[in-house]
């Protein structure tokens, strides 16, 4: 006797792997009060955003929702790039951070940085990894690799559908540093635009497969100062709360959260397997 199975019954129990951090995903889908956790991934925060992306600059393909932007809706020609709207004050500290929506595949899709000079139009019919292409941009690669002027290295582990990306560019030390589920990565780019130097930097986005949704959970820019340093210095030099601060303290570290993010463990940084696409949004 022959038996017969619907392949979609069949596919549905392949399993993907996960990316996020978040272990209370049931509360996220409630919306009674009496469920309601503390929210480590920051999307139900109050903190007002320094800049959202630029919807006069943004390609054809890019979709604004309240929530989200959606790229390439129904099929991907090329490379679709998100600018923010704002150039990042020289000499400052500016992180931002975006969620992953949608499952990655294909050519690449990409965070980072660009400069002023940068042309998101260059690759719109084309399929390629645009942020580190040239000397005018930084990025970092679904694919675990870090890229610019045209040279990638391996950088972390593959990341997916799930994942919040943050982006810390400390414009007085001129380096760029990647965060990974609110873990830090440690620097991948030195040698940014310092006070004097010009050349404005903006945050980017870019992406090669259809159906890619993302979030802009965090965006902050803080100028430098003495109590930045400091705070800063406090910060990481007691990681998990280890002694009780004062008052005022804790709420100067609570305004630069990322300054607390500890480092990924190095034997962490294995390489799953690549998520199948759902195509859903």
């Amino acid at each position: 006797m022959m038996l017969h199975f619907k392949r979609s019954s069949i596919l549905s129990k392949k399993k993907e792997p996960s990316y996020s951090f978040c272990l209370h995903k049931h509360y996220c889908k409630a919306a009674k009060s009496r469920n309601k956790i503390h929210c480590d991934c920051g999307e139900n925060s109050n903190e007002p955003l320094a800049w959202q992306w630029d919807q006069v600059r943004a390609p054809a393909s890019a979709r604004f929702l309240p929530t989200h932007v959606a790229c390439h809706e129904t099929l991907s020609t090329g490379t679709a790039v998100l600018l923010g709207d704002t150039i990042l004050e020289p000499g400052g500290h500016h992180f931002f951070e975006v969620k992953l929506l949608t499952d990655l595949y294909g050519t690449d899709t990409m965070v980072g940085l660009v400069t002023d000079q940068f042309d998101p139009d260059s690759a719109n019919q084309r399929f390629v990894s645009l942020l580190g292409a040239d000397s005018h941009s930084w990025g970092l690669s679904f694919h675990g690799t870090i890229r610019h002027a045209g040279r990638s290295q391996p950088y972390t582990s593959l990341f997916g559908k799930g994942s919040i990306i943050g982006v810390y560019a400390n414009l007085r030390a001129g380096t760029v540093e990647f965060f990974l589920n609110r873990r830090s990565l440690g620097v991948a780019f030195s040698g940014l635009s310092r006070p004097g130097d010009g050349g404005g930097l903006l945050p980017a986005f870019c992406t090669t497969a259809a159906n890619t949704c993302v979030r802009l959970v965090t965006a902050l820019s803080v100028a430098d100062s003495l109590q930045f340093q400091a705070t800063a210095v406090i910060s990481r030099s007691l990681p998990h709360w280890s002694l009780a601060l004062p008052a005022p303290i804790c709420r100067l570290i609570r305004r630069f959260p990322w300054l607390d993010y500890v480092g990924v463990p190095r034997d962490s940084c294995s390489q799953p397997a690549a998520p199948e696409p759902d195509g859903v949004c």
